[in-house]
């Protein structure tokens, strides 16, 4: 007989199962945490921590969006506002300019006659 023969094989299995508990009642009623070793099962409470932190980056997105939103409506207001106040000034500056040219034009024109 070799000294691997099946012939003499013994099979055995030991199941331990424990359980630890880490009782957190600010938490909730029940345990927070509970590890049990029976089928690796692994159980751990959060309270609705999870949950409420993706409630709180959902409500600042939204409000973020909305002061991006308000911001860029406003800044968008100021720069057409002074867009638009820019063109009036040029206007007002190119009618001044015409009336300079128009006076010059004139004053060029009675002299020409005057000699």
């Amino acid at each position: 007989m070799s000294l691997f023969s099946s012939s003499k094989s013994k099979s055995s299995s030991n199941v331990n199962t424990t359980t630890q508990n880490l009782g957190f009642s600010e938490l909730s009623n029940t345990n927070a945490v509970s590890n049990q070793g029976s089928g690796n099962v692994f159980n751990m409470l959060d309270g609705n921590a999870i949950s409420s932190a993706f409630d709180f980056a959902k409500q600042f997105s939204e409000q973020t969006n909305t002061t991006n939103s308000a911001a860029l409506t406003e800044s968008i207001k100021a720069v057409t506002e002074s867009a638009r106040t820019e063109t009036e000034n040029t206007v007002v500056q190119l009618k001044t300019l015409g009336i300079y040219v128009v006076a010059a034009w004139a004053a060029i024109n009675v002299f020409k006659a005057w000699k």
